[in-house]
């Protein structure tokens, strides 16, 4: 009698032995990826209080705001934008809400903000560092010419639950050493976020695309992982030997100079599209750089 209800309880035990292991054999037979197609643009739309004659903010605004609704991304970095500035943005542009506070602090100086359209992300977490050795304070220890900033949003698709880790910043004009540590600082604050997740690193880099600034993107010496290739320029994964690529034109729409403004992406990140925006109207730019767009495709890995 014992040796009955022995061998059935291992004959139940077996049983669900073997389903479990059925389910996961079917479980690493199937693709348990989705797809999220995404299109961002980054933007130095220059600052309102700079002094440019006929290129003054007044005379040109209306070509931004009909740049961004041309290209209608999902995701916006902008760059030097004021409070001012941004406020006449979003209210051309409702559809779109943002993040971020200026590098004095508050409203004061220029954002690096991350517009988002409204009906497509919820924000579930936004942060503001200082590019310095004190990034939760107005601070600039690196000789930056000015004070500098990143934006960080966490920003979860509506419709899908998925996130995207998103970074916009402007590094500094003058400091070789504030550039390389402060892409340092925004790398490893990347590496704290979850590895299947994807981000998107973006912004004016003031460096060309040889510098170490942005050569160490690709052989990045992380502090717990080590040397590792955190990140791609999404226009260079698709136009690996264009030239005549710079975006920094001065209001004479030249594309001679150094590429310096891009779009960053996980190494796996397929591109879908990638430009460099070199719209005019009667002669007139909507900035002294070009805007660069991406249209990516993230991959993201679903749990069981």
């Amino acid at each position: 009698m014992g040796s009955t209800k022995h061998n059935s309880k291992f004959s139940i035990l077996l049983l669900i032995s073997l389903i479990f292991l059925f389910q996961y054999w079917l479980y690493s037979t199937l693709d348990h990826s989705e797809d999220v197609d995404l299109r961002v643009m980054t933007f130095n739309i220059r600052n309102s209080y700079a002094r440019d004659g006929e290129n003054d903010w007044k005379h040109r605004k209306e070509l931004v705001y009909q740049t961004v609704r041309d290209y209608s991304p999902a995701i916006l970095g902008l760059q030097e934008a004021n409070y001012a500035q941004q406020n006449e943005l979003l209210s051309a542009l409702p559809e779109y809400d943002f993040v971020g506070i200026g590098a004095k602090g508050g409203t004061k100086g220029q954002y690096c903000s991350i517009l988002y359209l409204k009906n497509h992300f919820r924000v579930e977490k936004t942060e503001t560092y200082w590019l310095s050795d004190t990034p939760a304070v107005p601070s600039s220890t690196w000789g930056n010419h000015h004070l500098r900033i990143f934006t960080y949003a966490r920003l979860v698709e509506k419709e899908t639950g998925h996130i995207i880790h998103t970074y916009n910043c402007h590094l500094d004009d003058g400091s070789k050493k504030a550039r390389e540590k402060s892409v340092r600082q925004i790398g490893e604050h990347i590496l704290q976020q979850p590895s299947n997740e994807p981000f998107v690193f973006m912004g004016d880099f003031n460096a060309p695309e040889n510098s170490v600034t942005i050569q160490q993107l690709g052989n990045f010496k992380a502090q717990k992982e080590g040397t590792i290739h955190l990140a791609s320029d999404s226009f260079r994964m698709l136009h690996p030997q264009k030239k005549d690529v710079g975006t920094y034109h001065g209001y004479k729409g030249n594309n001679q100079g150094d590429k310096i403004d891009s779009i960053f992406v996980p190494p796996a990140t397929e591109v879908l599209q990638a430009s460099i925006v070199r719209t005019s109207s009667n002669d007139r730019y909507p900035s002294d750089h070009f805007p660069v767009t991406a249209t990516l495709r993230f991959k993201i890995i679903k749990g069981l």
